[in-house]
């Protein structure tokens, strides 16, 4: 089977469309939609890699997306205390998308100083001993996953910086669904 890629180009029209048509917050009193996007990852910045079988039984799944970890998500606080004055470990995790799927997910205002999203390809979740903060990483990202190909499932490489531990909430937005679907991660806490 051939594989067929969304274009960068693609998947910031797509999130264009989503926000003009009456699903993003540009002017919509329901406010149902997602924010226009802070960060764009198409099926030219995914990554592959093998996953164990049974990565599903780890995985925290909402729709057609799932975060894993490559070990179970840590109910244990010690990771997400800081290793300097308002720097945290980040937190690598996986997003796999659906193939075809294009999926925004939003940390809410309400919890915009305890966790942020590291899936900006400029700003990797590798900075263990230094830390980052809450701040360096982004609020929003979206997330266009190749179509036709052989897998399942789109992988996009990241994480979170988490300013101590918490059960995480993020907003799930998926194209050509109204309304968003809440997501908990337990990120030092369990949910």
């Amino acid at each position: 089977m051939r594989t067929r890629y969304v274009s960068f180009a693609a998947v910031v029209a797509a999130a264009t469309a989503v926000a003009v048509l009456g699903y993003g917050r540009s002017g919509r009193e329901d406010d149902s939609g997602p924010p226009n996007p802070e960060v764009v990852r198409g099926c030219g910045t995914a990554q592959g890699g093998r996953l164990d079988p049974d990565w599903q039984r780890d995985a925290v799944t909402v729709g057609p997306l799932s975060f894993y970890a490559f070990e179970p998500f840590p109910t244990s606080g010690r990771f997400f205390l800081p290793v300097r004055p308002g720097h945290y470990r980040p937190f690598k995790v996986l997003a796999l998308v659906k193939t075809g799927a294009v999926v925004t997910v939003v940390v809410p205002e309400t919890d915009r100083q305890h966790v942020s999203l590291v899936y900006d390809q400029k700003v990797r979740p590798q900075v263990p001993r230094t830390g980052m903060r809450v701040r360096d990483g982004h609020y929003s990202v979206v997330f266009g996953a190749c179509r036709g190909v052989h897998q399942e499932n789109t992988q996009f490489g990241g994480g979170f910086v988490v300013a101590g531990p918490r059960c995480s909430r993020l907003e799930i937005f998926v194209v050509g669904e109204h309304g968003s679907r809440d997501l908990r991660l337990p990120l030092g806490r369990s949910c």
